[in-house]
């Protein structure tokens, strides 16, 4: 807070000339809330505070007797451009989470490397080589803006570059020479390293103090017109990313000594390592925000959906809460969900809008997400030929199949530009959002027909009906695999649930599980432990046991039920046969083959119990011919007349009898077996079956 109060004494007296400034050079603004038009300002005055230190920085660099150079140091000019452009394309970059979702970036690169160790041998000529590359940067990032902030945004980054080039960089080499530094370096002696060092500590220095202006003004912009109450962590952040890339200058002086004292050769190998170091870096950089991209949306995913469990079931608090989650989710710099196109649920950051209804009919065609890059022809007619990346996804009913609506995110232009890969990693997300999205619709269309036709058993038929969507359609086709699945609810709703998916690497994951309870409490305690499942299921591909520990600990922190679930939960390798599983206190699954009769026991506790419970994978191969069979208590506590259990070893008799059938047949035979059993007595819970048999 004191940090902020000394910049509004020093920003508040100059908002009148803001204001001036803007709405002579931004006259665009004034439609904008105050908050996003002094944001939006921010690259005015970037660009006339960066400019005049690009003037007096050129000057300088004008005015100082540079070293001839002569046909020996082409080599060198050509290697400083080569390494130029491919140094600037393998840039890392740090993303960082601010509070209310906010999110900011920077990004270095080993381009200062090369410009250390080219100074050292080449003087300040050099400069001018990385000035001609902020400029065409400069014209390609101007090319690509699609709108007036992007291309002011352009201008704002280069001229700030070019700034925190040259007046730091020419304070740097007056202090090396000051210090007795020659041009070119002497060697790798420590008389010539010292000053080396030193200019390197005064370019550091000076080029945060260029910039340091610029980033107060956005951090007092985020503080007192956001309410972001977070300047400090703003400010060191800016602080780190921009300093942790000088820690690397020193190899540029290294650099420019191995050529002195070692030629060209050596020096190319240094490079080469340069580069490998660069591509880590990169790629490194590129995992990080991927694993923080996935960890904001699965943490605001499940936040959204325990907000949609407690919501009222009419769903009037859902624009809300789309909200409060969509842009923590998604880098939005726009996003829109709508249910006609005249009908809105979220309209981000405000009640603009250019996409619809052009969009419209074009996304009422669709069943899955899509993305398109950055100015990337559009397949929906009126669409602009110029336009930031985008995602699009529609809202499907989970009765009908049919799209009820829609969804789309303009995203932020970050540090790393968006390709189709990245783009793609956020569809699970989006298919996920959606399908909350879906459902609380569908509750609320529940709710409305309840309320209309005065029926609550109506509500409870819908509910067991949008209950059953989330169910597979079919049971996956897999070569040398014979697969089928049953659920028979005993009420309009379930407790039960079974799910078959792909996951990385061709393996096949599948779930059954069940509820300890009945009704619709337990089918609502069911989806929250689907949708958890299912989530983790994505996020730990190969490791069934991390599955059910994360699940544990969302059920018992986040739900309070008083209920659990039991669940087994195994990763298949259809090519191998090998199975990993972890069965959370369910009923033991059955496997019949050549090798006699063998129950995959549980090995921990239901899920939902215990914080502290733990689960261990084990693995088991299923070989050419066995069949496994997995089942809820609905079967084997199945109740006859004489109120006997139906019992496992009843089941065990049955499936022995008919080895080597189709997968679908040995289910039929079981249910026929059991309403033979039960005699016309109704059964008391949820019967569900699973079977899978290895025919190759």
């Amino acid at each position: 807070m004191e940090m902020i109060s000394k910049l509004s004494a020093i920003i508040e007296p100059m908002i009148t000339l803001l204001h001036i400034l803007q709405k002579m050079l931004r006259p665009e603004l004034n439609e904008r809330p105050a908050p996003t038009r002094y944001l939006l300002m921010g690259e005015v005055v970037g660009l006339l505070y960066s400019l005049p230190l690009v003037m007096i920085g050129l000057s300088w660099l004008a005015f100082t007797r540079e070293i001839d150079l002569t046909s020996r140091d082409w080599p060198w000019l050509i290697l400083v451009l080569m390494a130029i452009i491919i140094f600037s394309r393998l840039r890392f970059f740090m993303m960082h989470s601010m509070h209310s979702g906010h999110v900011v970036g920077s990004y270095g690169d080993f381009v200062w490397v090369i410009l250390w160790a080219s100074l050292l041998v080449l003087g300040p000529s050099v400069i001018w080589l990385f000035l001609f590359w902020s400029l065409v940067e400069l014209v390609l990032s101007y090319r690509r803006a699609v709108n007036r902030d992007m291309k002011w945004e352009s201008l704002r980054t280069v001229s700030l570059n070019a700034a925190a080039l040259l007046i730091p960089t020419m304070i740097a080499l007056a202090v090396y020479q000051s210090l007795g530094g020659f041009i070119p370096i002497a060697g790798l002696n420590p008389d010539s390293l010292w000053p080396a060092m030193g200019a390197v500590l005064a370019f550091a220095v000076s080029f945060f103090l260029v910039w340091l202006p610029f980033i107060l003004y956005v951090i007092w912009v985020q503080d007192t017109k956001f309410n972001r109450q977070h300047a400090g962590s703003l400010f060191w952040f800016a602080a780190a990313t921009i300093g942790i890339p000088f820690i690397a200058l020193p190899l540029g002086v290294l650099a420019s000594g191995i050529y002195v004292e070692h030629g060209w050769l050596v020096l190319a190998l240094y490079f080469f390592g340069l580069f490998l170091v660069a591509l880590l870096a990169h790629q490194l950089s590129r995992s990080a925000e991927k694993s923080r991209r996935q960890t904001e949306q699965l943490l605001g995913l499940e936040r959204l959906g325990l907000d949609i469990l407690a919501m009222p079931t009419d769903a009037r608090d859902l624009p809300a809460l789309l909200r409060q989650h969509i842009p923590d989710m998604f880098p939005c710099r726009r996003a829109a969900v709508w249910l006609t196109p005249e009908t809105y649920l979220l309209l981000y950051p405000d009640a603009r809008d250019a996409y619809t209804p052009d969009i419209w009919d074009w996304l009422m065609t669709q069943l899955r997400p899509q993305g398109y890059l950055e100015n990337e022809l559009l397949p929906w007619e009126g669409a602009p030929a110029h336009h930031h990346a985008l995602l699009t996804a529609p809202i499907i009913d989970s009765l009908s199949g049919e799209p009820i609506g829609g969804l789309f995110i303009e995203l932020l232009a970050l540090p790393e530009r968006w390709d189709r890969q990245t783009l793609r990693e956020h569809f699970p997300a989006l298919h996920n959002l959606t399908a909350q999205i879906a459902t609380a619709l569908g509750q609320a269309q529940t709710l409305q027909d309840t309320l209309i036709n005065e029926r609550v058993a109506k509500e409870l038929q819908l509910a067991g009906e949008i209950q059953s969507s989330f169910l597979p359609d079919r049971p996956p086709e897999v070569p040398g695999w014979d697969i089928a699945a049953s659920l028979t609810p005993a009420r309009q709703t379930s407790g039960d649930f079974y799910d078959f998916f792909w996951l990385e690497d061709g393996k096949l994951g599948f779930i059954i599980a069940d509820v300890a309870d009945k009704g619709l409490g337990a089918a609502l305690y069911m989806a929250l432990g689907r949708t958890l499942l299912l989530t983790y299921a994505q996020v730990f591909p190969s490791n069934p046991a991390a599955v059910f520990h994360a699940t544990n600990q969302r059920m018992l922190s986040d739900a309070r039920a008083q209920m659990f679930i039991t669940a087994f939960y195994g990763v298949l390798d259809p090519h191998s046969g090998r199975l990993i599983y972890c069965n959370a206190g369910h009923h033991p699954p059955i496997m019949i083959g050549k090798d006699g009769i063998q129950k995959l026991n549980p090995n921990g506790m239901a899920l939902g119990i215990d914080q502290d419970a733990a689960w261990v994978a084990i693995s088991q191969r299923i070989e050419v011919g066995d069949t496994l069979t997995l089942y809820t208590d609905g079967v084997v506590e199945a109740l006859n007349p004489e109120d006997d259990f139906y019992g496992t070893e009843q089941l065990v008799k049955i499936l022995k009898e008919i080895p080597n059938r189709p997968s679908q047949w040995m289910i039929r035979a079981v249910w026929e077996d059991l309403l033979n059993f039960q005699r016309g007595v109704l059964p008391n819970d949820d019967v569900t079956l699973v079977c899978l048999r290895r025919r190759a």
